[in-house]
C-alpha cells in the first residue's frame, strides 16, 4: 500500500528562499517572507489598527444574516466569500470619480450625474450646491441610476452660475466616504 500525499494540503517553507502556501484550493509556491527586526514605525501600526478594525467589522456583519445576504451579492472570483466582500468594502473608501454638470444651467428640475464606485457598493449620494461666496444654494440626497450613477435634480433656482461649486459625496455601508468638487 502506497503512501499518497494530497498537493493541496502542502504548506511551509523550503529552505531558505521558498515559502509555500494554500490559496483557493492552490498551492502557490512564493519568495520566502523576511522576518522584520524591531517594533513597527507608526505607520504600519496605523495600517495594523485599520485592517484590525475592518476585520472586526466584517465579522460583525457575518452574525447579521441580512448583512450577509447583503455581502453575498459582491462574491465573485476575486472575493470568494461574503467575508472578503465585508472587510474590502470597510478597507476601500468610496470614491466620486465625476460629476456631470452638463445639464445642469440653475433651473429647477436641471439634473446633475455622479460617477462613483465603492469597494463593494455606493449606499448614498448627496449633492451641495453653493453660489461664489460659499453660502448653500440647496442640498439633497441623489438617487441612483444605471451601474455606478447617481442622478441629482436640482429643487432651487439659480441665476448665478459662475463661481457655483457642487459638491458630492458618496458614502459606503461602513460609513465611509469619499467626495469631490467642482467649479462652474
Amino acid at each position: 500500500m502506497a503512501n499518497k500525499v494530497n498537493q493541496t494540503d502542502l504548506s511551509g517553507v523550503l529552505g531558505n528562499r521558498v515559502a509555500l502556501q494554500k490559496v483557493s484550493n492552490r498551492v502557490l509556491a512564493t519568495n520566502r517572507p523576511r522576518r522584520r527586526f524591531g517594533p513597527p514605525t507608526e505607520k504600519q501600526v496605523k495600517v495594523q489598527d485599520r485592517f484590525l478594525e475592518a476585520a472586526h467589522y466584517a465579522k460583525l456583519q457575518m452574525a447579521d444574516p441580512d448583512a450577509t445576504t447583503y455581502y453575498q451579492q459582491g462574491v465573485s472570483d476575486q472575493l470568494k466569500s461574503a467575508y472578503q466582500v465585508a472587510l474590502t468594502d470597510y478597507l476601500k473608501k468610496p470614491k466620486v470619480e465625476s460629476i456631470d454638470t452638463t445639464n445642469y444651467q440653475g433651473t429647477v428640475g436641471d439634473t446633475i450625474e455622479v460617477f462613483a464606485k465603492a469597494g463593494f457598493m455606493v449606499t448614498g449620494v448627496k449633492v451641495f450646491i453653493r453660489d461664489r461666496k460659499g453660502n448653500l444654494i440647496e442640498k439633497g440626497d441623489a438617487v441612483s441610476g444605471h451601474l455606478h450613477y447617481w442622478n441629482y435634480v436640482a429643487t432651487v433656482e439659480n441665476s448665478s452660475l459662475s463661481g457655483t461649486t457642487i459638491q458630492a459625496i458618496a458614502y459606503s455601508r461602513p460609513g465611509n466616504k469619499g467626495t469631490m468638487e467642482v467649479t462652474l
